[in-house]
C-alpha cells in the first residue's frame, strides 16, 4: 500500500482532545494544523487563513493569506467573481444553462470531489 497517499486522507488530519474520547471545541489560535496555512480567524460567513509560520516548505508559498466568503447565491459571487473581489467561486449551486455559458471561458474549471463520511460507535458484546 502507498503509505504517503494513505496518511494524506483527511481521516488522518490533527485534532487537538479535550480528553481522551472527544474534541475539543478550539479557539482559531488553537486549532491544530500541518498545512501551509493556518486559521487565523472565523466568523459569520467568512474563514480566514494565514500563511502557517511553521510549515516545512514555506518559503516556496508565495500567498499571505485566503479568506473563503460564503456566498448563498449563485449568481451574486459570479458577479464578484467578475468584479475583481473574488478570486474563485467554489460549491455554487449553478443552474446547468449557467455551466454551459461559463464552459468556454478560459478561467472556468468544473471538478467533482468525493467525500467520506466516517462513524465511531462504541460497542459492547453480550453475552448470549
Amino acid at each position: 500500500m502507498n503509505f504517503p497517499a494513505l496518511v494524506a486522507h483527511p481521516v488522518f488530519r490533527p485534532v487537538k482532545l479535550k480528553d481522551e474520547t472527544a474534541v475539543a471545541k478550539l479557539a482559531a489560535s488553537e486549532v491544530v494544523s500541518n498545512g501551509a496555512f493556518s486559521l487565523a480567524q472565523t466568523g459569520g460567513e467568512r474563514v480566514l487563513l494565514e500563511r502557517a509560520k511553521n510549515y516545512w516548505d514555506k518559503d516556496q508559498v508565495t500567498l499571505q493569506q485566503v479568506e473563503f466568503v460564503g456566498q448563498k447565491d449563485a449568481e451574486a459571487a459570479l458577479a464578484a467573481y467578475r468584479a475583481g473581489e473574488l478570486d474563485a467561486v467554489t460549491n455554487a449551486a449553478f443552474e446547468p444553462l449557467a455551466i454551459k455559458l461559463l464552459t468556454p471561458y478560459e478561467d472556468f474549471r468544473r471538478s467533482t470531489y468525493g467525500a467520506l463520511t466516517y462513524y465511531s460507535f462504541q460497542y459492547r458484546a453480550r453475552a448470549l
